[in-house]
C-alpha cells in the first residue's frame, strides 16, 4: 500500500486529502474513523462488511459519518482517495440526522439528481469552481498535481455539451 498526501495542502473545505494505492491484494482491514467524516472516491473493486457482518456495496463516490466502522478488503490496483471534511458536512449533504446514517456507506449520487448537477455545471461558473469530479474524470488541477493524478479542465469537458 502506498499512502500519498500533501501535508501542506490548504483548502477551505477539506481538512486533509489522502490517496491510497493498493499494490497487491490486501487482507481485511478494519476501518473506524471515530471523530471524522469523509468523502471518498473509490476506483477498483473493494469488498466491505458492516458491523453486523453484512456484505455492503461500496459506491464509487461516498461519504460516511463519524464512528462508522467497516471491514474492507482492497484488491491490487485499487485506489482510494479520502477527503477529510468537517463533521457537520454529512448532515449538510444528506439533510438527515447523522445517527440515522450510522455504519452505512452513503452513495452521494442519491442526493443530487444528475440533471440538476448537469445544468448547474453548464450554466453556473460559481458552481463549477466546486466541482472536482465530472463523469468520473478529476477536474481539479490542484489535486491532480498534488497526487499525480490525471485531470482535465472542466470548461473544456462541458464545452462539448
Amino acid at each position: 500500500m502506498n499512502f500519498i498526501n500533501d501535508p501542506n495542502l490548504e483548502h477551505p473545505f477539506f481538512k486533509d486529502v489522502i490517496r491510497i494505492d493498493y499494490t497487491s491484494d490486501m487482507p481485511v482491514q478494519f476501518i473506524n474513523d471515530y471523530g471524522y467524516s469523509y468523502i471518498m472516491l473509490c476506483y477498483g473493486n473493494f469488498d466491505a462488511l458492516d458491523f453486523e457482518d453484512n456484505l455492503v456495496r461500496v459506491p464509487k463516490i461516498l461519504t460516511k459519518g463519524t464512528g462508522d466502522y467497516f471491514r474492507i478488503t482492497a484488491h491490487k490496483d485499487c485506489v482510494w482517495i479520502t477527503f477529510e471534511v468537517k463533521n457537520h458536512v454529512l448532515h449538510n449533504i444528506t439533510g438527515k440526522n447523522s445517527s440515522s446514517l450510522r455504519n452505512k456507506f452513503i452513495d452521494l449520487s442519491n442526493f443530487v439528481p444528475k440533471e440538476i448537477c448537469e445544468k448547474l455545471i453548464q450554466y453556473s461558473k460559481g458552481f463549477r469552481h466546486g466541482v472536482y469530479m465530472y463523469n468520473g474524470t478529476l477536474t481539479s488541477s490542484i489535486l491532480g498535481k498534488a497526487f499525480n493524478i490525471p485531470y482535465k479542465n472542466l470548461d473544456l469537458l462541458i464545452s462539448a455539451l
